[in-house]
């Protein structure tokens, strides 16, 4: 009996004690059995409950921003030289050049054709379409915009009406951005 008493001593002594860490009451239900609330352990130090801090971010890499600007590149099949100015923002084409030489209805245009346009032909997807008086140029750059290719079409005109003769085959070119 001497020894029931000293266990039922050493139960009550630790419920004190844990009544006393713990914010939730602890209930003695039968003379041995206790219940003891989770918020007990909420006291231990994160290490005691295997807590290791968040990963630390890996940095990335922005890439640098494309930057366009002047493009330098042949027609085909001829090997005439082409060049077209892009704002820096890759949104317009501001300028073509082109030496062209093509023949329709019986009229041939030989000669270096630019046009310039302050508002220019508007980047889309990163295609474009100039139509001038003098040609329908088409591009498409590369997803870096380091180069173009596309087709281009000469047209005749009168030159004391300037009334359109006609136009000449589609032709292919291409160039790459001058760094």
């Amino acid at each position: 009996m001497k020894h029931k008493i000293s266990l039922l001593a050493a139960i009550g002594v630790i419920l004190i004690l844990l009544s006393a860490l713990s914010s939730r009451l602890i209930v003695a239900d039968q003379v041995l059995q206790a219940t003891v609330s989770s918020t007990v352990f909420n006291y231990l130090p994160f290490v005691a409950k295997n807590w290791s801090p968040p990963p630390t971010p890996t940095p990335t890499k922005t890439p640098a921003p494309v930057i366009c600007g002047e493009y330098e590149g042949m027609t085909d099949p001829e090997d005439r030289p082409i060049d077209l100015s892009v704002r820096a923002n890759c949104s317009t084409v501001t300028r073509i050049r082109i030496n062209m030489h093509f023949s329709c209805d019986g009229h041939t245009v030989d000669g270096t054709v630019q046009v310039s346009s302050q508002t220019g032909w508007a980047i889309q997807d990163q295609s474009f379409v100039a139509e001038t008086r003098a040609f329908v140029v088409t591009g498409t750059f590369t997803s870096d915009f380091s180069a173009v290719n596309g087709t281009w079409q000469g047209i005749a005109h009168n030159l004391f009406t300037g009334q359109e003769f006609c136009r000449g085959d589609v032709f292919n070119w291409s160039a790459t951005r001058q760094d």
